[in-house]
């Protein structure tokens, strides 16, 4: 498999017992447990941050651009980390995201049968309670797996908490949207069909979890409503969502153009 560089916006890291930092430790140990194992690159200042990235071994960028609110731009991410990492391949992922090693598998598969690229890789997640932290155990997956399917739900395909994409490709022109807010997953989806760069799914063939089930999220006021701005400035009203793929990869590991 080509070298992958996973990046990151952290929210706050609290104390041990914060669930905050529960929720983000869980996740980044998961990528910390794929093989071969990704760097990881952990952007902006906000507290803990540094902190965890020593910990973790991760890399550290403090420096990043804000909006007047002082939520960090997920667009200057994407700007930079071609610059810090030699890796053929770059993924953003939320940083709640809990992932297992199906999905290293799933990109190797569109790797396989997309040879030439570029490509950008998306999906959706499976929201589930987890309250404390993982024991990265053998069987792990198994049982995470039972419980988002009894006691979770798949999230909607509006919004995809990962893209993975050859470095330096792909998301130049990204628009200058706040992290955590509505709008800049679907510009970037819409964003790549437009530019007849294939959009896979990954969503049928791996599960990556989110902890936590919350209500279905309204785009409104606030930072919400300047990056819902800004996407109309710069795609129109075509509001992208994983639907808009145009291929995915099968239960079985097969690449379908659909």
């Amino acid at each position: 498999m080509k070298s992958l560089t996973v990046f990151a916006i952290p929210k706050v890291f609290g104390g041990i017992q914060d669930p905050s930092r529960i929720e983000q430790d869980n996740a980044i140990i998961s990528w910390l447990n794929l093989e071969p194992r990704p760097d990881i690159i952990l952007f902006g200042n906000d507290s803990g941050v540094c902190e965890a990235a020593e910990r973790f071994g991760c890399t550290y960028h403090p420096t990043i651009l804000k909006t007047p609110m002082g939520t960090p731009l997920v667009s200057e991410a994407f700007k930079y980390v071609g610059t810090l990492t030699d890796a053929d391949l770059t993924a953003y992922v939320n940083c709640d995201i809990i992932i297992p090693q199906v999905w290293m598998n799933g990109i190797q598969l569109v790797q396989d049968q997309l040879p030439e690229g570029p490509f950008v890789i998306v999906g959706q997640r499976w929201d589930v309670a987890i309250d404390q932290a993982m024991n990265y155990d053998c069987s792990w997956v198994d049982r995470l797996n039972a419980k988002a399917r009894n006691e979770g739900r798949r999230h909607g395909t509006g919004g995809s908490d990962y893209f993975v994409f050859p470095r330096n490709s792909c998301f130049s022109l990204m628009p200058p949207f706040a992290v955590g807010r509505c709008g800049w997953d679907n510009w970037s989806m819409s964003h790549i069909v437009s530019k007849g760069i294939p959009l896979v799914d990954l969503s049928r063939y791996a599960m990556v979890f989110h902890p936590g089930i919350l209500p279905m999220r309204k785009c409104e006021g606030g930072e919400d409503r300047v990056n819902m701005i800004m996407y109309n400035d710069n795609k129109g009203s075509t509001f992208g969502n994983i639907t808009d793929a145009t291929h995915y990869i099968t239960e079985g590991g097969d690449l379908v153009s659909k």
